[in-house]
């Protein structure tokens, strides 16, 4: 055993504690770095003296310890909660997206009860049938009725403008956030090319917490799947990690790989038209088929639920237009007799639906607002069979326009009314007859339906999102208590290590003295 065998046990221990609170320093400083693992220094006790083999003999019963050393620094990772926060991400993620386009959806309708507001189409409606009745009982109120019947349809008009304007705002961030996702994708390829690093031995724990926090980041956008390389590079450390495989999720056992563990360039999403994505060169469809889908297939959920009320809308609109015009239209005109419109139906220029308006003629005329129906009883005795035809062809399909506008030119006929009489003065019941489709089930039981079926919608999906955000927070609550620094464990393991390294120093003096005793003062008695 060398004389200096002491001294090289108390170096090896002094080094080795210096380590360890170096360690403890680094995750102190990074207690507030998103991302960062916790590092832990791995301790073994070297080979002991003599060393073993077969000629070897032994000079003493045991064996005379040789000190520490660091075999590794390792960070403290749990890759199941891992994978149970990414598994949740993409739930979350989509659930969080669409709830808040459904509530966005609310706040545009505004039909919470209210006593200050009274821009809700609900309203208008309201105030639209009672002009009617007010017209109904004499009142000459005209002007007003045509201004309630703008206020109707400029509340259309807005809601249609407003779900527009959100799909475009959709699309808008269907694109911001597919090139974030291709960002990471960049970014994870970059790194598994830097994670290289681990053929020349080294570990390189902060280039590992780099490609988890991008790994989440990237979880909550698309769902994925992600392994890592399973082999180790020649000549990796133990503890290396080797680089990730990036796959995304079609639903089911289908993936598509994004990021392999290879050279080669990651597979990045284009945005094609319609809210639809492909993958890579190949242009391969990405559909998924399965529950939750990141903020990426929330968006294109959403867009498609706002599309469709878009559509329900417009539907609305027209049919609300059709059913007062329907009627209006057996108002006798002075200026156009039976079959002029209250409302005027606007066509796009592909010729689909655009939005509805007052007849302007009645707008720049209020007095020309018709409410007498046709005189009915005083059609002549010879064509009452034939009005009867018409009106029953009309009556059993609503819809056919041929047959509207037959029986229309049949009342527009004089001569089919005894002495001209088309109408009886005074008559009021076309406004008494649009007043009563405050009851209708195709407009205001239509509209509450919708209503009802959004306020569904949305509590349904808040409480997805609700519960999907506590285990989301729940995991990531697990991962803190495994991963994260607590400064109080690091204060006590600073204690710990400073302690160590102060005896091993204090022993390597102790034996610097007990040499200092043997070389400087052995053997000078007597000199």
């Amino acid at each position: 055993m060398s004389t200096f065998f002491g001294m090289e046990t108390m170096r090896r221990a002094v080094n080795t504690n210096r380590t360890a609170i170096q360690t403890v320093g680094n995750n102190v400083a990074n207690v507030n770095t998103p991302g960062y693992s916790r590092q832990r220094v791995n301790l073994q006790a070297t080979g002991g003296y003599p060393a073993t083999g077969v000629w070897t003999q032994p000079a003493m019963n045991g064996r005379v310890g040789s000190g520490v050393q660091v075999t590794g620094i390792e960070r403290i990772r749990d890759q199941l909660l891992d994978r149970q926060y990414r598994a949740e991400a993409h739930v979350e993620g989509a659930a969080f997206i669409q709830y808040k386009i459904l509530e966005r959806m609310e706040d545009l309708y505004n039909e919470a009860p209210s006593d200050t507001t009274t821009s809700r189409l609900s309203d208008q409606f309201a105030s639209f049938w009672n002009g009617w009745k007010e017209l109904a009982s004499g009142k000459d109120s005209q002007a007003v009725l045509l201004e309630q019947g703008k206020a109707v349809t400029d509340a259309f008009t807005h809601l249609q403008d407003s779900f527009q304007t959100e799909m475009d705002m959709l699309e808008t961030e269907a694109e911001l956030t597919t090139a974030k996702v291709n960002q990471i994708l960049e970014q994870l390829h970059a790194t598994n090319k830097d994670i290289a690093a681990e053929s020349s031995g080294q570990v390189p724990n902060e280039l590992y917490d780099v490609q988890d926090r991008l790994l989440d980041q990237l979880s909550s956008l698309v769902p994925i799947q992600v392994s890592r390389s399973p082999k180790p590079p020649e000549h990796a450390a133990t503890g290396a990690e080797g680089p990730y495989k990036v796959e995304l999720k079609l639903g089911g056992s289908e993936t598509i790989t994004l990021v392999d563990a290879t050279e080669e360039a990651p597979q990045l999403l284009t945005l094609e038209d319609g809210m639809q994505w492909t993958v890579g060169d190949s242009n391969q469809p990405f559909t998924y088929n399965g529950a939750g889908g990141g903020e990426l297939v929330g968006l294109q959920k959403a867009h498609e639920r706002v599309g469709q009320e878009l559509e329900d809308i417009k539907a609305l609109a027209q049919t609300f237009a059709k059913e007062v015009n329907q009627i209006y239209a057996f108002a006798y005109s002075e200026q156009g007799g039976f079959g002029q419109e209250f409302f005027t139906i606007h066509l796009d220029d592909s010729g689909a639906f655009s939005h509805i308006g007052v007849n302007s003629e009645l707008s720049n005329n209020p007095k020309a607002l018709a409410t007498a129906r046709f005189n009915e009883e005083g059609i002549k005795p010879e064509y009452q069979d034939e009005f009867a035809e018409k009106w029953a062809a009309w009556e059993n399909d609503k819809d056919n326009e041929e047959a509207f506008r037959d029986l229309l030119a049949f009342l527009n006929e004089a001569d089919h009314y005894v002495d001209g009489k088309m109408i009886v003065e005074g008559n009021v019941d076309v406004a008494k007859e649009i007043s009563r489709l405050e009851d209708s089930a195709a407009i205001i039981g239509k509209y509450k339906d919708m209503m009802g079926k959004l306020g569904v919608e949305t509590k349904a999906q808040r409480d997805l999102t609700e519960a999907s955000n506590a285990r989301l927070a729940n995991t990531e609550s697990n991962r803190m208590a495994v991963s994260g620094v607590s400064l109080d464990e690091e204060m006590s393991l600073l204690i710990q290590f400073q302690h160590a390294y102060n005896a091993a120093a204090r022993a390597m003096t102790a034996m610097d003295e007990m040499l200092d005793q043997i070389i400087n003062r052995l053997g000078v008695v007597g000199r």
